[in-house]
Order: structure tokens, then C-alpha cells, then sequence
């Protein structure tokens, strides 16, 4: 008995940890979809929490370095400022969002265990980006 209820709860915390990264890379392919207007979106990835985003979307797939990136998901996005040719930045936590502005095209980040999206529109109007109707509310 005690071992099928060690079974039930690995069980039932690998599913939620799988729907979880379900859900954010889903969420990251959307946003991507509308701010890269690729098939295949290379994605560089800082933070290890978004590495499984890779295992479960064809479409993205992980790029070498920031500078080969589309996309980069950081949670310092002053780090990645200087890049020539400037990917598309997201940060990961709302704080270095907030902080880089003018850096960041977006964040995305877990708050109360839910996702949280904000996308800026001054940065989506520089790179000439319109957003679909579904996603004004995500804008500021």
C-alpha cells in the first residue's frame, strides 16, 4: 500500500510538471509565431527551468548561441543589449522586465503558479509588429 502511494504521488508530479511545460511552450510557439515570422524559430534559452520547452515542440528548436537566436528568454536581458543583429528579447522575470524596457520586446514569467504575459508595445511598434485582437491585453 505504501508503495503504490509513493507510485501515485511521482506519478501525479511528473504529470503536472509535464502539463506545465506543455503550457509554456505553448505559450512561447504563440508569442513567437507573432513576433518571428518563421517556420522554425531558434530559440537560446538562459534560464534551465525553459530547456524543455526543446523536447516537446519541432518548431522550436535551441539555438547554439544568442547571436544564431530569433528568440532569447532571459532573465537578464541587459546581458544580451549589445547584440548586433537583436533577436527578439523576453525575460523571464517581470523585475528585469521592468528594469529593460527598452531592451525587452516582452516577459514571461510564473506569478502566483500562473503564467504571466505582458508584451510592449513600444518595442512591437520599433519592429513594426502588429498583434493579433487576442493579444491586446497582453500589451502595454
Amino acid at each position: 500500500m505504501k508503495n503504490l502511494l509513493i507510485f501515485i504521488l511521482l506519478f501525479s508530479n511528473s504529470f503536472a510538471n509535464n502539463q506545465i511545460a506543455v503550457l509554456k511552450t505553448k505559450i512561447i510557439k504563440d508569442i513567437a509565431n507573432i513576433l518571428i515570422k518563421k517556420k522554425i524559430i531558434k530559440v537560446y534559452v538562459s534560464d534551465p527551468d525553459f530547456y524543455d520547452i526543446f523536447h516537446i515542440n519541432k518548431h522550436i528548436v535551441k539555438a547554439d548561441g544568442p547571436t544564431q537566436a530569433n528568440l532569447i528568454l532571459t532573465n537578464n536581458s541587459l546581458k544580451y543589449a549589445k547584440l548586433k543583429n537583436k533577436p527578439c528579447i523576453i525575460s523571464n522575470n517581470y523585475q528585469d522586465y521592468k528594469n529593460h524596457t527598452s531592451i525587452d520586446i516582452g516577459a514571461f514569467f510564473w506569478q502566483k503558479g500562473r503564467p504571466n504575459i505582458i508584451l510592449n508595445e513600444k518595442m512591437l511598434k520599433q519592429k513594426h509588429i502588429t498583434l493579433p485582437k487576442q493579444y491586446d491585453q497582453y500589451a502595454e
